[in-house]
């Protein structure tokens, strides 16, 4: 239940969807004869007005540097750690061929992970992401990776697989499990940097210490140019996915599910 009201969620700050209801407001008062002119003007100006700013490069780079600025780094390079956590979402939903992955935007976060097990900075890892809605169908997304680990190289007995979770509260419930049943108590979460927040925050909500090391970063300070003035899709993409997140933090916070 919980997944498809985020799911919902998320429409209600995708600035597409602002775009298309103002649009079908304004058409439909025009299918209706509508004799508020001013309205349908207002509306039609409103949709037009939201992609303009929503599809701002510098806007939407400033609104994602926000929430990635804030992601806490506590990584000691120093220490080795009993294991690092690899939060899903790696993966697109519905895999069903683990011998032919196909990874999304937050690749990195296996990258990172990889590096940490290699250069024996970490012990064992601990893998979390179920299938989508818990549904049978498709391959759990942590067996897809645990088996990525293994091409590479990684034994598979330093490998713990939560197939479980499928959302970010999840993750850190079931982490949790596995690592009070297994002695694990010196442990470094690697996620996105936009996610490391609201991570953290749940991390904390089921008692569980780590330190962190995001990954991921997707936007550097640049310097101004005109033409980043103009409207990109990427840019309007950049800023849905940035308000999602931030309202996932904002629902979290007040459901107790993160600290």
């Amino acid at each position: 239940m919980f997944y498809l009201l985020s799911k919902s969620l998320d429409l209600a700050v995708s600035p597409i969807v602002w775009v298309i209801a103002l649009v079908a407001i304004a058409l439909t008062m025009i299918a209706r004869r509508s004799p508020r002119r001013g309205r349908i003007a207002l509306c039609l100006m409103g949709a037009i007005a939201v992609l303009l700013v929503t599809a701002n490069p510098t806007l939407a780079d400033r609104l994602w540097l926000s929430i990635e600025d804030d992601a806490p780094v506590t990584y000691d390079d120093a220490q080795s750690y009993d294991a690092v956590i690899l939060l899903g979402g790696v993966l697109p939903t519905g895999l069903t061929d683990p011998a032919r992955p196909s990874y999304n935007d937050n690749v990195e976060r296996l990258l990172v992970t990889y590096d940490l097990l290699r250069y024996d900075h970490a012990k064992v890892v601990i893998i979390t992401g179920g299938s989508p809605l818990g549904d049978a169908t498709y391959l759990s997304e942590s067996s897809a990776l645990s088996a990525q680990l293994q091409n590479w190289g990684i034994a598979k007995e330093r490998i713990f697989v939560d197939d479980v979770a499928v959302n970010t509260r999840q993750n850190a419930v079931e982490t949790a499990r596995i690592a009070r049943e297994h002695g694990l108590s010196k442990l470094l979460l690697v996620t996105s940097a936009f996610h490391m927040p609201r991570a953290l925050g749940c991390f904390r909500a089921v008692a569980l210490a780590v330190d962190t090391l995001p990954a991921d970063y997707r936007v550097v300070p640049a310097r101004f140019r005109p033409t980043d003035f103009a409207p990109r899709t990427d840019a309007l993409d950049r800023t849905g996915d940035a308000l999602r997140e931030l309202l996932g933090r904002a629902v979290y916070s007040v459901l107790g599910y993160a600290k």
